[in-house]
């Protein structure tokens, strides 16, 4: 089944099609706009943004009537070290968003 995270019809499609769901497993995300701030292109972290913080918001809204039906539902969110580096604050801006939410 195909999947997009950064497009809401791609998740709805999606999720339409699980019957049932006892884990979530948030793990889409990409690194781009490494360049540094000043060279930075809006394009590259607004698509990152989407994948990486708003996929994961898609993602789980979507399917967390179907963990909660579960009776035993999880959600497991992969983040990434990039965060920390010094490297681009692009990474650092959207993944950081990857952190535990309640």
């Amino acid at each position: 089944m195909p999947l997009d995270v950064a497009d809401q019809d791609s998740v709805g499609a999606f999720c339409e099609r699980v019957a049932e769901c006892r884990l979530l497993l948030n793990n889409a995300g990409g690194a781009l706009g490494l360049e540094p701030v000043l060279e930075a292109d809006e394009e590259r972290y607004l698509a990152m943004f989407q994948s990486n913080a708003l996929g994961t918001v898609r993602m789980t809204k979507a399917l967390l009537p179907k963990l909660i039906d579960s009776g035993d539902g999880h959600i497991i969110t992969i983040g990434s070290v990039a965060p920390s580096s010094p490297t681009s604050a692009a990474p650092a801006t959207t993944l950081r968003s990857s952190r535990p939410v309640r």
